[in-house]
């Protein structure tokens, strides 16, 4: 797929959801505790750790590690987020652009959508949007990283794209049934029987 599919064509009836800025502080400050308990440990060592808890260390300190650098990856998404003011979620005529995470599919036309479901994980609800060609997605993310994490959302929520509101400012609710009506409005549309 071309850059120019992640470009938002005009529409005068596209919904526009705001980036949620106080959830995405909200989830750094809750985050905060393990990156402290990681340094923590890394602070500590190896040997501190095996006095209390036999071969800990193996297992803690690479843990550890991974969650400094998880936090301050972090830490850089959401200073980027902070200044940045282009809207979270789009929603027209003409399809879904996605910016509400870290791992955001840009453009999304309606014509590449097969299903829109609903899923939850650890009390969390999120929109599964099935597409026709996951991979081109994926391909087209700027880094290997961002790469990476799509293939494993893909693989964890068993679903093309998903969408959450945890960065966005709306409810689940509220997503979910626009999704759909616009889904089915475009599918009626283009003389596609709903599923």
């Amino acid at each position: 797929m071309s850059d120019s599919i992640d470009t938002q064509p005009a529409d005068i009836h596209a919904i526009q959801f705001a980036q949620s800025k106080n959830k995405m502080l909200g989830i750094v400050v809750a985050l905060f505790p393990t990156f402290y308990g990681a340094l923590k440990i890394l602070k500590d060592g190896p040997a501190q750790l095996n006095q209390l808890f036999q071969g800990a260390a193996f297992l803690l300190i690479p843990m550890a590690l991974l969650a400094i650098v998880f936090f301050m990856w972090f830490l850089v998404y959401v200073y980027k987020k902070l200044r940045d003011n282009k809207p979270g979620l789009i929603v027209s005529d003409e399809g879904i652009t996605d910016h509400s995470s870290a791992v955001d599919a840009g453009f999304i036309p309606w014509s590449d959508v097969e299903e829109i479901s609903e899923g939850s994980i650890l009390g969390s609800h999120y929109v599964r949007i099935k597409v026709r060609n996951i991979d081109a997605y994926i391909d087209r993310q700027p880094n290997a990283l961002k790469r990476f994490m799509m293939r494993r959302n893909h693989r964890t929520f068993k679903a093309g794209l998903v969408i959450s509101t945890g960065y966005i400012r709306c409810s689940f609710e509220e997503l979910k049934d626009l999704l759909e009506r616009r889904f089915r409005a475009y599918r009626e549309a283009h003389g596609q029987v709903a599923k």
